[in-house]
Formats: structure tokens, sequence, C-alpha cells
């Protein structure tokens, strides 16, 4: 889909390992605290999906929308907001 795959590299670029779940609508990177981080991928048009969000959240994920927009346009502020939320 629009930007997955450009995500994609760009976080391994960075060196992570991203864990590709949903057919790749969502990454998962782990914190050092152990913590997972959600990344969902949010096309240009659409809202954030709130019940995923929520059950993402009550499996103690927390999460980073990220629109394809962004991706394509402002790569490098996607993977500082997502260094930032590793944080």
């Amino acid at each position: 889909g629009g930007g997955r795959v450009e995500l994609y590299s760009w976080l391994v670029v960075e060196g992570w390992v991203p864990q590709v779940l949903h057919g790749g609508v969502e990454f998962t990177l782990r914190r050092d605290d152990g913590i997972e981080l959600a990344i969902l991928v949010l096309d240009t048009d659409k809202q954030p999906d709130e019940k995923k969000e929520l059950g993402l959240r009550a499996q103690g994920k927390h999460v980073e929308w990220v629109s394809t927009r962004d991706i394509f346009e402002t790569p490098h502020n996607v993977i500082e907001r997502i260094k930032e939320a590793l944080q």
C-alpha cells in the first residue's frame, strides 16, 4: 500500500528491525524498556481508527500514526517522530 514500503525502507535504513503485522498496515518496534511501539500508516484522506488504537493500547502498546503524505514529503520528520516515540 501507499507509503508502507517506503516507511519500511526508512525504518530498516535506521537500523531498526520492524515487525510487520496485519499485512503491512502496521509495524511494531520494541523500545528499550520492552514496550512495543505500533506504527500505523494513515492514508492521507483518512481519519485515525480510534477503535484499532484503543485495542493496541489495551495490549500495552504505544501508538504512533504516520500519514502517507508525511512519508513521501517529509520522511526525515517521520523518522524523528518515531525516534522520539521510542524514547
